[in-house]
């Protein structure tokens, strides 16, 4: 999934995985991502 949003031309700023509460089967993911200011690379901070 981050490759994906990598693709996508967003920065992942973020990620959590947790596991399972009793009632769920499989662990749950989060991820955290923006899209980059133009003419900014990965990890820079767009400042006006």
């Amino acid at each position: 999934m981050t490759a994906l949003l990598a693709d996508a031309g967003l920065d992942v700023r973020a990620t959590l995985v947790r596991e399972a509460e009793p009632t769920e089967r499989t662990p749950q993911a989060y991820l955290l991502a923006r899209k980059a200011a133009d003419g900014q690379g990965e990890g820079a901070d767009a400042v006006s």
